[in-house]
């Protein structure tokens, strides 16, 4: 079939060219068009593939299919050529990763981000060597994880030389997709929504076919196909072929036939699905049934599957294949059949009986699973429920395990599909509903997964000495609860497992493990618990074994010392070498061991272990991902890259924002609250307050839940409560008991004796140093011996301790808190009436807190002082300008040269040691301060500032 030509598409070209000269100057951008099946979206889109490359861009072009909808990163994957032959080292990575096998106890939601940061990992690589469009035909099937990856994309086009150009039928649209389309628009993107030709591009469409100008007859003959070029294209190649179609003079006349049984209408050829299958003809019956089952198979499908199938030669059927090629009606795309378009597929379909395609379907699907076929290309055809017979249920129970993990949605349904068609007494029945328990822990929706594993349970059969089923059941209920933050309701039923009679030592060791996990996530982990610990560790089980020493590397952590809870998670670590054992402990033991090296002043080992935890993490889809984010931004914070720690935070809110929280395991609040302490110490007050205000849930007594608490505190002073303020700390301290040390509540303590001396209640500050002076213990870290002798020396009004403190917290590198000590030991000498040693220590606060850009706290301790008699001398403080390249901080300074040297965001990320995620945010943070739209520009300004 010729492609219909794009007569009156000239606007929608010139979008399409406008677009592609900006990506020339390194300004990427979106467009997406939209329109009726057979209305000109792919021949637009392959103009704009054809515009591109004249334009020297990179394309990456590829189509979505209905019968795809339920496989992970389908529609994408046909773009980056995943199942393509000798794919290149990251898109083969990417593939063999949504290939692989996961744990059990995985969250799709973050497996989908893993492999939605290769993507853009892949892309960015591929911009820095020149600009790229991506180009994906009938975007109305995408799979939902390549509509997330695309929406991402979206975002990267803004500073990157990429181009997004997407076609979409104008309904049915799923919410996915609207939702994207808004994204993109929000973004500055383009629809561009096709309508039907006009008359006069009807009779050029039709000029352009015939190489004759068509008379009036002709054109009002050939407008009955409403506009649509498909339409028009195969009704004037049909009249043509019928002999109904002369020219003379140049000009194209019609024979009007009228209709018999009506003489005042003009008689039509056939059907388009009668068309299509005449254009057949010349082809033998036997070809010609190939591509009618090819078409009821599918959109696209592989050779060498046909050939399993049809039980036929793969020769003979390219022999077919190279026929219809010819013929324009498929397109071989990489061993793929591609019809060109859906209604020519749909019609050669519909040419079949409806029970003859069913019947297809079932013979497909029984063919490739008996050839062995991956589970994501047999599970096409099992739409029907005639399909999904006796024989395919045990194929599915079989194939449960690569099915949840290559394909978890589509498993989900398969499964829910399988189990109302399968009768209650069913051997397979109880396989099924485990296997669905498992599937829905895949696809992030713990509540059903609930549902289900407690339905599973209950029908299992009394009596049944073997507990393997019931103890895998119970474990995923018990996880089903952590994952929708019902942290409370998981500890019972773990507790209510370890209970039930029957269980092995091993089987009820893992619920005695799983609670203790939970215990530790609200922070309520006993001492007294060590006991247990330790009989885990005496089983002569090698993963119960496991657990006892991570069991007691909590404990350890929760008692505050960090060097014993290191040597366990190490020896953990080790004891596990059957990744498969132990799903996802390892990334939550290498977790536990980065926040105990914070504890101990690591800080250079503890960033360095946050940021190869990240990485792996985002590898593994590991749930701990976000943790992994909020201890980094911490390490920033404390070391006084404040700049670095925001960078960091927004890069993880964006992606908790696109794989939605975890809710108890969600870091978000935690980041937040980080963003709002950071906004507080800089006078940004309202900001402080919208990030406080966002919506989600609250976990104040889960891990690090004071960030946010220490944030309101911060509030309210700011507001001019501080009584308020230090009411609230003091009783998150009180309430802490024992445990306060591991809730980070030390890190506030500088803050709370500051406003207990402030507000003079020296009980208050008395009995705060007594317990930060236990807490630190004999031999603690100098930040903790500092802190400890800050609240002892606000308490007994002592500077000489103070600075003592000021000099350890230099010592531990924590600029802001030895800023906290300078103030305070000013504030402390002045009213010992050592003035010009105050005058010193101020001066020496106010040039931290300036380094660090704290003004309101340099105001705060201004204030303090010149109430005692102390002004700071000197010129007033050079604040960094908000625009320009002076407002750059060093490390974003780094970034633009390393821009300016053609460096892709990967490439930068492991030059530097940080995320991807965390240098775009850098980028895009550099390009609004220098007003600049595309890493082109920067990379200008950055080679001009390196000369001068």
């Amino acid at each position: 079939m010729t492609r219909a030509p794009l007569a009156g598409r000239e606007r929608e070209l010139h979008s399409i060219r406008t677009l592609i000269k900006g990506v020339g100057r390194g300004r990427g951008g979106a467009l997406w068009i939209e329109g009726e099946p057979g209305i000109g979206k792919s021949a637009l889109l392959e103009a704009f593939d054809q515009e591109c490359r004249d334009a020297g861009v990179r394309v990456l072009r590829g189509a979505a299919r209905q019968m795809e909808t339920g496989l992970p990163f389908a529609a994408l994957g046909s773009c980056l050529g995943l199942d393509g032959p000798d794919p290149p080292a990251a898109v083969a990575r990417i593939a063999e990763v949504l290939r692989g096998s996961e744990e059990p106890d995985g969250s799709a939601a973050y497996r989908e981000l893993a492999v939605i940061e290769m993507i853009l990992d892949l892309l960015e690589e591929l911009c820095a060597a020149g600009p790229v469009a991506l180009l994906l035909d009938d975007a109305q099937w995408a799979d939902r994880p390549s509509l997330l990856a695309v929406h991402r994309i979206g975002l990267a086009t803004a500073n990157q030389p990429l181009v997004l150009g997407l076609t979409t039928r104008s309904v049915p649209h799923n919410e996915d997709l609207v939702q994207l389309v808004d994204s993109l628009e929000a973004q500055g993107g383009e629809g561009l929504r096709l309508g039907p030709l006009p008359v006069p591009d009807i009779a050029a469409l039709v000029e352009q076919q015939l190489g004759a100008r068509p008379d009036r007859g002709l054109v009002e003959l050939v407008a009955g196909a409403s506009g649509n070029p498909l339409y028009v294209t195969e009704l004037v190649a049909a009249l043509k072929r019928d002999g109904r179609i002369t020219v003379a003079n140049g000009v194209a006349h019609s024979d009007p036939r009228p209709d018999a049984l009506d003489p005042d209408r003009v008689l039509l050829p056939e059907s388009l699905a009668g068309v299509i299958m005449r254009r057949l003809d010349f082809l033998p019956r036997s070809a010609r049934w190939v591509l009618q089952v090819a078409a009821a198979l599918g959109a696209g499908l592989d050779v060498a599957e046909l050939a399993v199938i049809l039980d036929r030669s793969p020769v003979e059927l390219y022999g077919v294949i190279e026929d219809a090629v010819e013929a324009g009606l498929l397109a071989d795309s990489g061993g793929e059949l591609v019809f060109r378009h859906d209604l020519i597929r749909q019609a050669l379909s519909e040419s079949l009986p409806a029970t003859m395609r069913a019947g297809l379907r079932t013979q497909a699907a029984h063919a490739l699973a008996d050839s062995g076929a991956a589970v994501e290309r047999v599970v096409r055809y099992l739409a029907d429920d005639a399909a999904l017979d006796s024989r395919m249920m045990d194929w599915l129970l079989g194939s449960a395990d690569a099915l949840v993990a290559r394909a978890p949605q589509a498993g989900v349904e398969l499964l829910e599909r399988s189990l109302a068609r399968i009768e209650s007494g069913d051997p397979r029945a109880g396989t099924l509903r485990r296997e669905l328990v498992r599937a829905l822990l895949w696809v992030g929706a713990p509540d059903r997964a609930e549902q289900a594993a407690r339905a599973a349970l209950a029908a299992l059969p009394a009596g049944d000495d073997d507990r393997t089923e019931e103890v895998a059941l119970r474990a995923m209920l018990v996880h089903s609860c952590f994952q929708q933050g019902r942290l409370g309701r998981a500890i019972s039923e773990a507790e209510e497992a370890m209970r039930t009679p029957g269980f092995t030592v091993p089987q009820a060791a893992r619920f005695e493990f799983l609670a203790m996990q939970c215990r530790f996530t609200l922070g309520a982990l006993d001492p007294a618990e060590e006991p247990a610990a330790r009989r885990m560790m005496a089983v002569d089980d090698k993963v119960v074994h496991a657990y006892g020493l991570i069991y007691m590397s909590c404990l350890h952590f929760m008692q505050g010392q960090y060097g014993e809870a290191i040597q366990y998670t190490d020896r953990a670590r080790a004891a596990l070498t059957d990744r498969e054992s132990l799903p996802e402990w390892n990334a939550g033991t290498m977790l536990n061991r980065a926040f105990c090296l914070v504890e101990l002043d690591r800080m250079t080992e503890a960033a360095e272990t946050f940021e190869t935890g990240t990485r792996r993490a985002e590898l593994h889809g590991s749930f701990y991902w976000s943790w992994y984010r909020l201890g980094t931004a911490g390490v920033h914070c404390l070391v006084g890259r404040w700049d670095d720690a925001l960078a960091e935070i927004k890069a993880g809110l964006d992606a908790v924002e696109a794989v939605g929280p975890l809710r108890a395991l969600d870091s978000g609040w935690g980041m937040r609250g980080q963003a709002a302490l950071i906004a507080l110490h800089r006078g940004d007050l309202d900001n402080a307050v919208s990030l406080l205000n966002a919506p989600g849930a609250v976990h104040r007594d889960a891990f690090y839940g004071y960030i946010r608490l220490w944030a309101e505190a911060r509030v309210h002073e700011a507001e001019g409560r501080p009584r308020q303020a230090l009411d609230l700390l003091f009783e998150a301290w009180v309430g802490a008991d024992k445990l306060r040390r591991h809730r980070g509540l030390h890190y506030v303590a500088p803050d709370m004796a500051r406003l207990a001396a402030t507000l003079g209640d020296s009980k208050l500050a008395q009995q705060l140093a007594k317990d930060v002076a236990r807490l630190a213990g004999p031999d603690p870290v100098p930040s903790m011996r500092a802190t400890a002798a800050l609240c002892r020396a606000l308490a007994d009004n002592d500077p000489e301790l103070m600075l003592s403190a000021e000099r350890d917290y230099a010592t531990a590198g924590r600029p802001l808190y030895q800023a906290y000590a300078a103030e305070n030991a000013a504030v402390l000498l002045a009213g010992a009436g050592r003035l010009v040693e105050a005058r010193t220590e101020l001066a020496t606060a106010a040039d931290l807190y300036e380094g660090l850009e704290a003004r309101w706290d340099s105001g705060r301790a201004e204030q303090r002082l010149r109430q005692l008699g102390v002004r700071r001398t000197g010129p007033n403080p050079r604040r960094r300008p908000k625009s320009g390249w002076e407002s750059l901080t060093e490390t974003e300074r780094k970034i633009a040269a390393l821009v300016a040297e053609g460096n892709s965001n990967p490439a930068i990320a492991a030059r530097l040691f940080i995320s991807r995620r965390t240098v775009q945010s850098h980028v895009s943070s550099i390009l609004a301060k220098l007003n600049l739209t595309s890493r082109v520009e920067l990379a200008v300004v950055a080679h001009q500032h390196a000369r001068d």
